[in-house]
């Protein structure tokens, strides 16, 4: 995706036909600001970021359907809380026919992580036990989230199993964690640092 000052365009690239004429299609255009954010494992789901109600820094969710023609796309369903809260697109669920894509919302004060499904139109909050800002990304076998919690100065990761909902804490070292990733193994690499530490 691109923004500039006359507005915001979203494109999927087809990756065997970089370099080619019409690689790139051209999948939304507003003069609002908008982002990518996510395409299906199938790739027929694409989610992005907009802000056509006004406000760029609470941005809503648009799923849209990409056409196999190649051509217009069309509107799937949108995911908007109102003025003052921002919803994020995160990722699309790893298991293979799932249309359940992983946001953050600000419904609560804080942001934390909701599981929607834009074909379905359910939704489901992931209300971990915990008082801080959260981020969140799919373990690979979409069983799990992963959920990054900042709170007052102090990082830490949990596993999260969608089915049983139950949290365990992972064990990291005390410090800031910035960026975290499960791994397809069961194990997370994170990047931390630690103003104690040498």
């Amino acid at each position: 995706g691109r923004s500039d000052s006359d507005g915001a365009e979203v494109f999927v690239v087809e990756l065997d036909r970089v370099g080619q004429p019409g690689a790139g299609r051209l999948v939304y255009a507003n003069e609002q600001f908008a982002t990518a954010g996510a395409l299906s494992v199938d790739e027929r789901l694409v989610a992005i970021a907009h802000s056509e109600h006004g406000d760029a820094q609470k941005p809503a969710v648009r799923v849209l359907q990409l056409s196999a023609d190649g051509g217009e796309p069309t509107a799937v369903a949108d995911l908007w809380d109102g003025h003052g809260r921002g919803v994020w697109p995160i990722a699309f669920s790893p298991r293979a026919g799932s249309t359940e894509l992983l946001v953050v919302h600000e419904r609560h004060g804080r942001s934390q992580p909701l599981i929607w499904d834009p074909v379905a139109g359910t939704e489901r909050e992931i209300d971990p036990p915990m008082s801080g800002e959260t981020r969140a990304w799919w373990y690979p076998s979409g069983e799990a989230l992963l959920v990054l919690n900042q709170y007052r100065a102090r990082s830490e990761l949990y596993r999260i199993d969608l089915d049983t909902a139950v949290a365990t804490l992972l064990p990291t070292p005390r410090g800031a964690i910035d960026d975290a990733e499960p791994r397809p193994d069961g194990t997370v690499d994170y990047l931390w640092s630690s103003a104690t530490a040498a």
